[in-house]
């Protein structure tokens, strides 16, 4: 599906994955790049047999594997079903001991024949202000490569959305819709645990001049330096796309730090950051008495010096800390 609703023109796949017999029961993993399917014409076992390929960073598929004994046998395996962990799957199979014909097994899938793990990522899209639900588009991007892994709308009834988020990846998230301020967020997935799903609600702002400060959530610094790092791009180019979509609004872009270490410094380095994405925005082109820039230090926290210390947890403390330290962009016109 393209970004406009309508579906691109069907592209076959390489001969190596296709053959002049039949291939079937296709199954692509909610990993985007696990393809498991049933064929006659690869060398198996006789019948029909269960292949898995995979797609590389550059959109090449590997040759087919055979899943191998005892999950294809010498009679027909086809219909593979994977779980969104990879760990179990189902399939059906004509073999000796069944109830008749096709019958319905499973299996534990073994760990060099499953999928990336897939979590849902769900949740939903609303004005901020009157709680109206909102059709908000929205991207997953994988920060390492720049690539977009998820392209997707909320239902514009509902507001609801639902996507599979692949993990062991840093992603932005990116949603806009028309007339409001573009959400940003960061998901660190490297490390997702034991999670099982993610649900977020996402207030859009409108686009007035009494906006609120809005977090870029995606814009990142080397530690005590205010040179953009190369993932922040992806975000900062969100940014200047909505300056070039609003043409008559303006921005003030404030930096803030947490309140460790030396509060001139740090109200130094809130300034040379701010003033950092306010260049990058200038250089791709967006007239500079558009934009201004400010740095706040510590002064204006999410989490207070005393709420931080009230927190049991090490992590939490940090979580915190690293909220206060970020950049924001506050419409002023």
């Amino acid at each position: 599906m393209q970004k406009d609703g309508t579906w691109g023109i069907a592209q076959r796949l390489p001969d190596y994955i296709n053959t002049p017999e039949k291939e079937e029961s296709v199954l692509i993993h909610p990993d985007g790049k696990t393809l498991y399917f049933a064929s006659r014409g690869h060398v198996g076992m006789g019948g029909s047999d269960l292949y898995i390929s995979r797609m590389d960073a550059n959109g090449k598929w590997s040759k087919p594997e055979n899943l191998g004994f005892p999950i294809n046998t010498k009679y027909d395996e086809n219909s593979l079903m994977v779980s969104p962990d990879g760990e179990i799957a189902f399939f059906a199979s004509d073999r000796e001991g069944g109830f008749g014909d096709l019958d319905i097994y499973f299996f534990e899938m073994p760990e060099e024949l499953r999928p990336t793990k897939t979590l849902y990522f769900e949740g939903l899209v609303y004005d901020i202000k009157t709680r109206k639900p909102i059709e908000g588009e929205f991207q997953l991007i994988d920060l390492e490569t720049g690539k977009e892994v998820v392209f997707s709308k909320a239902d514009k009834i509902t507001g609801e959305f639902m996507v599979s988020l692949p993990v062991n990846k840093d992603y932005a998230l990116n949603v806009n819709y028309p007339g409001y301020a573009f959400f940003s967020q960061n998901f660190n997935m490297t490390n997702p645990e034991n999670l099982e799903a993610i649900h977020m609600d996402i207030p859009m702002v409108p686009l007035t001049n009494n906006t609120d400060a809005i977090v870029l959530a995606n814009v990142f610094f080397d530690l005590n330096k205010s040179t953009l790092r190369k993932e922040s791009f992806i975000e900062l180019d969100k940014l200047v796309n909505f300056l070039r979509e609003n043409p008559t609004v303006k921005i003030e872009i404030g930096g803030h730090t947490d309140s460790r270490g030396d509060a001139a410094k740090n109200k130094q380095l809130s300034i040379n950051r701010a003033k950092s994405v306010y260049n990058y925005v200038i250089q791709k082109g967006i007239d500079a008495k558009r934009l201004s820039y400010a740095g706040y230090g510590s002064t204006k926290p999410i989490y207070s010096e005393d709420e931080i210390a009230n927190m049991k947890d090490n992590k939490e403390k940090e979580e915190a800390h690293q909220a206060n330290r970020r950049t924001e962009y506050k419409i002023i016109q």
